[in-house]
């Protein structure tokens, strides 16, 4: 895990933003104290803000929100929605005779919600900002990098994860009896499909590695309150046929008391129900207070996710006159955040040796890389820097560059890049 350095700790707040297409929420907790989910009005009991813009011609102003969803009611101008699949997609956005870029919109939104935020909790006063989204892969990597870079709180102290990930962190936080054997969590919007989430504990590990595994199914059938019913309770015992989990969690609109009858009590007969619709929020809040102030917990658990790093990677090296494993990248880390750069000086070879050593144990895989047309140097005469990054969880990139030997060799100009599967 990545920690921010040098935190400072009068910066008191740290907040959990789970930016969705159709809703957003927003999580906060001061430090020490119990997480709180923002209601946009005050005393609503309503946690969402509806991920919307609308412009409204002629005044130059835009609406987010629930504003937004109440001016495109009565009043003539464009209502833009599903911000982050456009700007994920790099779709440009037209309004009237403009055509604007589409992250330009989703970094609109997202400050208007932190300027809303700004009256329970100061900009200034957020030590940790972590977005949550459903899921990480290149494209949102991208647009979430332009997002973070113009926004109100410094870069080095915003951070992204997916929901798996903040699903986990705030279960971490409960009872530990509610973990025990598991989690399951239900989401179900009520107009797309259900997705159920469990999350496992492997406790012969130390660490405890923890990891989720998702099923989606298909939407509930509308035919009738008893459909759904019976419906979901299917889905319900093929998941508690596979394993027994220790606590249940349902999320989103769908789940209305007038349809679940013996569904829930499958579920209450086996394990505590909670229902509520802020999880993801308060999940990325907590993994926040966890960057900022890592507690005891941290060390003892290890989640690993589809975008975790699954293999140590490092290479035989000489460092202080002795010959062992060099350490590259360690197994764990985002992929999206995984990078390290090193200089090496070459002795009796032109080729690099790259170990990658699983997690999960088993044997060490080599992957050698030759340096062809280097040109023929004395030895140790020869100095490379060799970087490496990844392009998803299972793509390395490994850059190497010639950098000579200062004056007695140039540097050649040549450079290596190659694309290794995990």
């Amino acid at each position: 895990m990545l920690f921010v350095k040098a935190f400072d700790k009068s910066r008191k707040y740290r907040v959990g933003f789970d930016l969705c297409d159709d809703y957003s929420q927003i999580s906060f907790a001061e430090a020490g104290k119990e997480v709180q989910t923002f209601e946009p009005e005050s005393g609503s009991g309503s946690y969402n803000i509806p991920t919307l813009l609308y412009y409204i011609p002629g005044t130059d102003t835009w609406h987010t929100g629930r504003d937004a969803a109440q001016y495109s009611s009565h009043t003539e101008g464009t209502l833009i929605t599903h911000l982050i699949e456009e700007a994920a997609a790099d779709n440009t956005v037209t309004v009237g005779e403009r055509a604007l870029d589409p992250v330009k919109l989703l970094t609109l939104f997202v400050r208007s919600c932190l300027e809303k935020l700004a009256y329970v909790v100061p900009t200034q006063e957020i030590g940790v900002l972590m977005f949550t989204l459903r899921t990480l892969d290149q494209r949102n990597i991208e647009m979430m990098e332009k997002v973070m870079e113009d926004l109100p709180v410094p870069r080095e102290r915003i951070f992204i994860e997916e929901h798996d990930s903040s699903f986990y962190h705030y279960m971490l936080e409960q009872d530990p009896m509610l973990r025990d054997r598991g989690a399951l969590l239900c989401e179900y919007k009520g107009y797309d499909r259900m997705q159920l989430s469990r999350l496992s504990f492997n406790r012969r590990t130390t660490p405890v590695v923890s990891s989720v595994r998702s099923t989606e199914y298909g939407s509930l059938p509308y035919t009738s309150p008893l459909d759904m019913d019976m419906s979901f309770l299917r889905i319900l015992q093929q998941e508690m046929a596979k394993e027994s989990f220790s606590s249940a969690h349902l999320i989103g609109e769908g789940f209305g008391r007038e349809w679940m009858k013996d569904s829930i009590q499958l579920l209450c007969r086996n394990c505590r129900v909670f229902q509520g619709d802020n999880l993801y929020s308060k999940g990325a809040a907590i993994s926040a207070s966890y960057k900022a102030d890592p507690p005891q917990i941290a060390e003892e658990y290890f989640f690993l996710s589809e975008s975790k790093l699954k293999s140590n990677i490092g290479l035989q090296a000489i460092r202080n006159g002795e010959e062992g494993y060099f350490p590259l990248l360690d197994a764990g880390c985002n992929w999206y955040e995984a990078q390290h750069t090193e200089d090496f000086i070459l002795e009796g070879t032109n080729e690099l040796q790259l170990i990658m050593m699983p997690l999960s144990g088993g044997r060490a895989s080599r992957y050698t890389i030759r340096l062809d047309e280097l040109p023929v140097r004395e030895d140790r005469m020869t100095r490379i820097r060799l970087s490496l990054s990844l392009k998803t969880a299972g793509q390395l990139q490994v850059r190497i560059r010639d950098l000579g030997f200062g004056e007695i060799f140039p540097a050649s100009g040549l450079r290596w890049e190659k694309g290794i599967s995990l």
